[in-house]
């Protein structure tokens, strides 16, 4: 029960670990009342649901929606990066050697397209892209309030992705 996906660069795959993905999965979706509607050709089925929290669970008043609304705020970010490096890497065939060395190294702070195994984050280094899936995913099985730590961590990461974002569009257009 998630949020639908955000944008995801074309050709990165992000490999599964031992820890969270680093994909940018929609955030799951809190407790409520929800409508579920199904459609197979020209019928429709609507149907409304009650989604509760497993009773063993005790979160504190507003965790849950602080918690939704960060991994939005995170999920926006993942999905505004990924158009930005997608559409760099749309036009770099057609830049000229110098600016095409900038974008490509520019690229290689923002996002690891080299992993192929579930290994890869060994032998590569995680970048900006894949941080914050990383954070984003974190997110799910925490059933409190973000930390403190969790949203420097983000504020950090978001600058490094403004900051690559700009650079992508000040070489490319």
């Amino acid at each position: 029960m998630r949020y639908p996906p955000g944008y995801e660069v074309p050709g990165f795959h992000a490999v599964g670990s031992d820890d969270w993905p680093d994909s940018a999965e929609g955030p799951t979706i809190v407790p409520g009342s929800y409508g579920v509607v199904l459609q197979y050709g020209t019928q429709t089925l609507r149907e409304p649901l009650t989604l509760r929290l497993d009773p063993r669970i005790h979160p504190g008043e507003g965790d849950l929606a602080a918690r939704l609304a960060f991994a939005l705020k995170i999920q926006q970010a993942i999905d505004r990066l990924d158009r930005a490096i997608a559409a760099a890497l749309a036009v770099q065939g057609k830049l000229p050697a110098a600016t095409r060395a900038q974008v490509n190294a520019t690229l290689a702070d923002l996002i690891q397209l080299d992993i192929h195994s579930s290994e890869g984050d060994l032998l590569h280094p995680l970048k900006v892209r894949e941080q914050l899936g990383f954070l984003l995913n974190s997110l799910d099985p925490a059933y409190q309030r973000p930390t403190a730590a969790e949203y420097a961590t983000y504020d950090d990461l978001e600058a490094l992705a403004v900051t690559g974002e700009a650079r992508l569009a000040q070489l490319t257009h």
